[in-house]
């Protein structure tokens, strides 16, 4: 006895294959972000930091739910003296042991980027890793350090 499939086995097969691979897609490298935040605000005064973007990279998400690694990282931008923009280098690890760089902000991580504020202090971004809670809980806009309960762990210690 011989058994044939249809197209309609074949067919229903395809679909299925199609739907799957539609659906196991890597996770968005930048799942948020703002356009609107793109300053430093000097009113905030010098220890001031204020969140201008997350990132949440790596996994793999699968009918909602996320397989793999993920890294969740938040870029943090705040003023320093005059002279630190020119020491400093986007990959440079944060704090750094130049004086002109010396700022109560408490960050740890990788310089993202950074330049000359209008009054001419030097404006830095560091970018720091957080964990899952703390990143749901901030957003862009928000201060450095978050106060939220979910951050408080997430921390780097300096």
């Amino acid at each position: 006895m011989e058994r044939k499939t249809g197209p309609g086995v074949v067919l229903a097969i395809l679909l299925v294959l199609g739907a799957a691979l539609l659906t196991l897609r890597p996770l968005d490298p930048e799942r948020t972000g703002a356009p609107g935040i793109t300053q430093h605000d000097p009113t905030g005064g010098p220890d001031a930091a204020v969140i201008v973007a997350q990132r949440e990279t790596g996994g793999i998400s699968l009918l909602g739910f996320t397989f793999g690694h993920v890294s969740r990282t938040v870029s943090v931008q705040f003023l320093t003296p005059p002279g630190c923009a020119a020491r400093v280098a986007v990959g440079d690890s944060w704090p750094t042991p130049f004086a002109e760089c010396a700022t109560p902000v408490s960050i740890a991580g990788v310089v993202s980027g950074g330049g000359i504020a209008a009054a001419g202090a030097s404006m830095v971004v560091v970018d720091t890793a957080v964990d899952e809670g703390c990143f749901e809980s901030i957003g862009p806009g928000d201060t450095w350090p978050p106060a939220v309960v979910e951050c408080l762990d997430s921390r780097p210690r300096l």
